[in-house]
């Protein structure tokens, strides 16, 4: 990682998350150069998206890709040796961000007054599903359940179709998440304060969706997940050899021409109810399946080199497989690599954007499973006595049995 890009260098992030919300605003964190400190229980084996299947390391693809360049701290924090490291180790962090339930942090002696009393200067974020307050605050957030609850799968799949698709709901929190510190870091600049930031998930996506929102509360109808493909004048085509790809015309009246042109349309689509751009958004239907009548003399790729030729916004339909080979995302370097070991590489997805013209990279290997603990404690100021009894915890949790069956388990895959 270049200096260029350690914009939060020194800023120190104690992070209390599992799954993705939260461990994937952290690594975004860490890619700016932030330390961020993990807290894992050892009991439990810390964040379960560690050992789910792939990959042949001591840690899942999963993980590796929401925890890279973070450093892990296995703390039981019911004990009391925990607890104490705990509030200690928040005391030396600028920020505190956490995707547990509402009212896991009180039970451990952190809420906002005892947090304000260890660090008035601490930044807190907490993500949850539907937020501190209301009649679901204390029912759990997971992706699926929030895209559900949102309207967001209605903005995107046909009713009755089962969803499918990446992760949308903890990734748009995770995003929103990290834009709210950043700029909570700028104002305690200003003003010497921390403060309390809570982020709902089903909040973050419904602001995602402020277009759709916008034309509801427009009168529009909604639950139609083709809607804005007609307004925005997308075209799904498919070539000769059976190649999907996408046209977007917009609405611009020499967009049209030249899609005439381009396709060879030869007066096909000089009909009245394609004449103009609200014409062709209440018939988009019959105006996409006008333009695939002429997709098929040709094959997907011809297509693709003369919408490109002429710079008529197009794109050949990839797999994510496919996609990180074109010349573009190499160009881009979308995707990195980093060495395990002399035998073994992780291949990530990199932040994906340049500084000061330079592309940025990845902050390096996810920790193994309280791998920093005895570093972090000890410079945080943590008793010997209290880093002992942690210490015992850790080597008495089992932890060596999960990373044994992971390893042979990797081998069996393989």
């Amino acid at each position: 990682m270049s200096n260029d890009q350690q914009l939060l260098k020194g800023i120190r992030v104690l992070e209390m998350g599992q799954y993705i919300s939260a461990p994937s605003a952290a690594r975004a964190l860490a890619d700016l150069g932030a330390t961020v400190i993990k807290v894992e229980n050892p009991l439990t084996g810390g964040d379960p998206t560690r050992w789910m299947r792939g990959g042949d390391a001591d840690w899942s693809p999963q993980y590796a890709s929401w925890n890279r360049g973070k450093r892990s701290v296995a703390l039981d924090v019911k004990s009391d040796a925990g607890r104490r490291a705990l509030h200690t180790l928040v005391g030396t962090c600028d920020v505190l961000l956490d995707n547990v339930r509402p009212g896991v942090l009180a039970r451990l002696g952190l809420d906002e007054q005892a947090l304000a009393e260890i660090n008035p200067s601490l930044i807190h974020c907490t993500i949850t599903g539907y937020g501190p307050t209301g009649p679901m605050a204390d029912q759990p957030g997971y992706d699926s359940v929030i895209s559900s609850r949102s309207g967001l799968y209605s903005e995107m799949i046909a009713t009755g179709a089962t969803p499918a698709g990446p992760l949308f709901s903890d990734l748009l929190t995770g995003m929103r998440a990290v834009q709210l510190i950043s700029a909570s870091l700028v104002q305690r600049e200003r003003t010497g304060q921390g403060c309390r930031i809570d982020v709902p998930m089903l909040g973050a996506v419904t602001d995602f969706m402020g277009e759709a929102v916008a034309l509801v509360g427009a009168g529009a109808a909604s639950n139609n997940p083709f809607a804005r493909q007609a307004r925005v004048g997308m075209l799904a085509c498919v070539g000769r050899d059976g190649g999907s790809f996408v046209v977007n015309i917009g609405e611009r009246p020499e967009a049209f021409e030249l899609l005439k042109t381009i396709f060879e349309a030869n007066g096909s689509l000089d009909d009245s109810r394609f004449a103009t751009f609200n014409d062709r958004v209440d018939n988009h239907v019959e105006f996409n399946q006008a333009v695939n009548r002429l997709a098929a003399s040709r094959d997907r790729d011809e297509w693709v080199r003369l919408c490109v030729e002429h710079k008529l916004p197009v794109a050949p339909m990839l797999t994510l497989s496919e996609a990180l080979e074109d010349p573009q995302a190499q160009h881009l370097g979308l995707m990195e690599e980093t060495s395990i070991d002399t035998e073994r590489t992780l291949r990530l997805a990199s932040p994906g954007f340049l500084i000061n013209g330079q592309p940025a990279s990845g902050s390096g290997l996810p920790p193994n499973l309280g791998a920093d603990t005895r570093a972090e404690l000890a410079d945080a100021g943590v008793s010997s006595e209290d880093l002992e009894a942690i210490e015992d915890a850790l080597a008495g949790s089992g932890l060596e049995n999960r990373v044994t069956a992971r390893r042979a388990a990797s081998v069996v895959t393989a």
